[in-house]
């Protein structure tokens, strides 16, 4: 019985994942987290959004599964940069 047990709430978390995944993807073009917009950046490049320029940022982003947790992560600099909410021009030449 363990084993079935062990075996549903494994398949729970990688459908729970996968719903989850997706949500994340359509942030990028909500420019939102779920129902909190994303700031507007203070310069405006004229191209894309702030979040959106290249895609790289949403392409990096990926899921694990860890024990009886699933973790997002990406190995993205400009990921830290957005979640910490640093100010970029601390890390550029004057």
């Amino acid at each position: 019985m363990t084993d079935d047990l062990s075996q549903l709430l494994r398949q729970a978390l990688k459908e729970v994942q996968i719903e989850l995944s997706d949500m994340f993807d359509q942030n990028f073009e909500r420019k939102s987290f779920f129902a909190d917009a994303w700031k507007r950046t203070q310069r405006d490049p004229g191209v894309g959004s702030l979040m959106m320029r290249t895609g790289t940022l949403r392409r990096s982003i990926r899921s694990r599964i860890n024990g009886n947790a699933i973790e997002w992560y990406s190995e993205h600099p400009g990921a830290a940069l957005h979640n910490e909410e640093i100010n970029h021009n601390y890390f550029t030449k004057s």
